[in-house]
């Protein structure tokens, strides 16, 4: 096509389709779009939103293709840092272990000021945590705890700390890391399961 505001326009109108929940719309667009065109700056885009619907509708698989689609084709894009880190998102909701630890980990060192840093260290200590490597799990917790002491997910981490913890027999580690899971979250929904954790930890000292 040479007009050069149809692109444009199209892909407004597969935004406003996805946008209304107009699905089987929004996806022939989608594949019309990149079918049509090769070198628009819309591209990028048009793979990216394609990807995040995808992966909100929990098909990884399909999630995976299009995000590593993005990474491959546009690697200098603005969002070259959104399709490495939903690549990596997407082999861990897989339970594909081992890339998920190669992509979050080469994301770290590739993106290091993104805004998915701390998830992706997140998601590489608990990919290791899945996997019962406590010690790996061990250390890629605690230096997400020294580097972002904000961190969302502060909760999960004192908590998946603790048990990793146990589960090495570190247990005056465990205790001080379990008691202040408790202090600084004493609504948290798992907090009886912390008291049992707590009192083994503490009767395991002795």
């Amino acid at each position: 096509p040479d007009n050069p505001l149809l692109p444009q326009a199209q892909y407004n109108l597969l935004l406003i389709y996805l946008q209304l929940g107009e699905t089987e719309r929004y996806l022939q667009a989608s594949e019309a779009f990149l079918q049509t065109y090769q070198d628009v700056p819309y591209l990028p885009l048009v793979l990216y939103h394609l990807g995040e619907y995808y992966f909100q509708q929990e098909d990884y698989t399909h999630a995976l293709e299009v995000y590593t689609q993005l990474a491959g084709s546009y690697p200098q894009s603005e969002l070259a840092d959104e399709a490495a880190y939903g690549i990596g998102l997407c082999h861990y909701r897989l339970q594909h272990y081992p890339e998920a630890l190669r992509e979050f980990t080469a994301f770290v060192s590739t993106f290091p000021q993104s805004n998915h840093v701390s998830d992706a260290r997140y998601a590489i200590a608990t990919t290791y945590f899945r996997q019962a490597d406590y010690e790996a799990a061990i250390t890629h917790y605690s230096t997400l705890l020294e580097d972002f002491s904000d961190y969302p997910l502060h909760d999960r981490v004192l908590y998946n700390l603790g048990i990793s913890l146990l589960k090495t027999e570190a247990f005056s580690d465990a205790v001080r890391i379990l008691q202040l899971s408790v202090e600084q979250y004493p609504n948290q929904p798992n907090l009886m399961d912390v008291f049992l954790k707590l009192g083994y930890a503490y009767m395991q000292q002795r």
